[in-house]
Formats: structure tokens, sequence, C-alpha cells
């Protein structure tokens, strides 16, 4: 999905993962919805998909609907599927 500026939940998740990844967001930061739409240009709605993935890959942890918490840098199968995702993406 895209939004009018053309950021889609794939991008805002990648952008956030190598953040996580690179320990530049590390355990325990939160992330708030609202700062996040103001810094992605995007809605909230998109960046609660993009926390959603991002909870599935065991790397935030949401703790109520407008905030989000940085759980854990990615590893085993978070890894994996960001490989594959960057496989299906250059591919």
């Amino acid at each position: 999905m895209t939004d009018q500026n053309g950021t889609s939940v794939e991008q805002i998740v990648e952008k956030v993962w190598l953040s996580i990844a690179e320990r530049r967001l590390r355990p325990g930061v939160q992330l708030k919805e609202e700062q996040m739409a103001a810094i992605f240009h995007v809605s909230r709605a998109r960046i609660r998909q993009a926390l959603s993935t991002l909870q599935r890959d065991g790397l935030v942890m949401i703790i109520r609907r407008s905030l989000g918490c940085v759980f854990r840098p990615p590893h085993g199968r978070a890894l994996r599927r960001r490989a594959a995702l960057q496989g299906h993406l250059q591919g």
C-alpha cells in the first residue's frame, strides 16, 4: 500500500527494521503513532499497519493502540523473513 506521497507500509517497515537492526532504535524505545506519522508523512493507520508487521516479526511490542515499543533486535525468523522480502523485491 502506498500513501499519497508514495511511502508504503513496506518502506516504513524497512526503515524501522533497519533502525532497530543497526541499534539506532534500542529495546525499550517507544514508537508513538502520531510522531511516526509526522516523520513519514503518512496516516496513523499506515503506521499501525507497519507496527503490526514489526510485531509479527518479533521486533516491536504493541503496548496500546497508539504506542509500540522496540522489543528486540532482529534475529532468527525476522532475519529469514527480511532475506525473503529482499529477494522478492530485487527479483
